[in-house]
């Protein structure tokens, strides 16, 4: 990605002066767009204090432990990713969704809102506080509550805001920190890759879905991004940033409720690296989206994090593994299976499993959420292999 903003660069060209010869090269690579992990260290997991009176680590289903890891050796060393899954044992207790603490080597500096995958075709959202603590917010009914599985995969976040761009919000939206979220804006990190953070509120019901931009380089420059993110009291939204850094919110769709008193950016990150391609399951799947996005692929950052990108349509749901998405080559499969949640068309969501083998499955929305494949997008799956 082309540094587009002098402060940054600066900043970054800075750190980078008093660093080893072999880091130097990385960034010089990683600045021409070719960014290869050959040469930085990859992070070893640590676990998290599990909530062992509700939760249990042996969630089963394929996945690992729950653990975090942070970025290392990198212009910023401070970007957390939790990966792995719980599985809840008991429901009883004041303390029932307060799933375990992170030590403060992991702790954000604000409270992270995010959107995730709980067990067959369910979602929750969750909640990370400057304490450590890891809070479930429990889905607003119609929506089903099931936490026989919950996953924390593809959860992103910067412990401790480095500089940061804001955002310009449009009217009727306003920064909102009164639940502990920072303000709203994006930053790179040290593989050049784009974050976005913060939380805002919807001061007027009028208020137009156009949440505001992102300015001074930080918007998608190939594809619009398509996510999914967090908004309030266990509802969710869909949302899509476009090349010219617009952010706008898709509703969700019916009978699943829409509550913007509170919308989540955090946990959103792209990047405009070198792409691998992504095998399809061409019987049942398009990889020709349509809607700005492009087809399905992946790279490795700077430290070795997967990213996956693009959107695939579903053009025939039958046969024996229709929602058989793609395959990932094995440079790019991770070791467990990773579940996490995505955008699906027009407000919906579905679940979503990467196999050791490389297979991308999504799993159905369990009723009454909607399901609709015509659009489904891999943008903001991250995971250490």
């Amino acid at each position: 990605m082309k540094l587009k903003q002098s402060k940054l660069k600066t900043r970054r060209t800075a750190a980078l002066s008093g660093m080893v010869t072999p880091l130097m090269a990385l960034a010089i690579v990683a600045m021409s767009g070719s960014v290869t992990p050959a040469l930085a260290n990859i992070p070893v997991a640590s676990n998290i204090d599990i909530n062992t009176a509700n939760w249990s680590t042996s969630a089963g289903f394929g996945s690992t432990a729950l653990g975090w890891y942070k970025e290392t050796g990198l212009v910023d060393p401070d970007v957390v990713h939790l990966q792995g899954a719980v599985k809840q044992t008991s429901a009883s207790g004041t303390n029932a969704n307060l799933i375990g603490t992170l030590p403060p080597a992991a702790s954000p500096s604000r409270v992270v809102y995010a959107v995730v995958h709980t067990f067959n075709g369910t979602y929750a959202d969750v909640s990370i506080s400057p304490n450590g603590q890891i809070w479930l917010i429990n889905p607003r009914p119609p929506a089903v509550k099931d936490y026989s599985f919950v996953s924390l995969e593809s959860i992103t976040y910067e412990q401790v805001l480095p500089v940061w761009d804001p955002i310009n919000l449009t009217a009727f939206w306003s920064p909102n920190t009164v639940y502990g979220s920072g303000v709203p804006g994006w930053y790179m990190d040290g593989s050049f890759d784009v974050h976005v953070q913060g939380g805002i509120a919807q001061t007027s019901s009028a208020a137009s879905n156009t949440l505001g931009t992102i300015v001074d380089g930080g918007a998608p420059t190939n594809r619009v991004i398509y996510t999914i993110v967090h908004t309030f009291n266990g509802t969710y939204a869909d949302v899509g940033i476009s090349p010219n850094g617009q952010i706008g919110l898709i509703d969700p769709r019916p009978p699943m409720v829409k509550d913007y008193t509170f919308v989540s950016l955090e946990n959103i990150t792209y990047g405009d690296n070198a792409l691998n391609s992504i095998t399809p399951n061409s019987a049942n799947w398009s990889f020709t989206p349509g809607f700005g996005a492009i087809a399905p692929g992946w790279y490795k950052d700077a430290v070795g994090i997967v990213h996956l990108v693009g959107a695939a349509k579903q053009i025939n749901a039958g046969g024996t593994n229709p929602n058989l998405l793609g395959t990932l080559s094995a440079a790019a499969s991770p070791k467990r299976t990773v579940y996490t949640i995505v955008h699906t068309f027009n407000g919906t969501y579905a679940d979503l499993a990467i196999s050791p083998n490389g297979q991308i499955t999504l799993i159905n929305p369990r009723a009454p959420a909607v399901k609709d494949f015509s659009f489904v997008s891999l943008e903001s799956i991250t995971f250490q292999q």
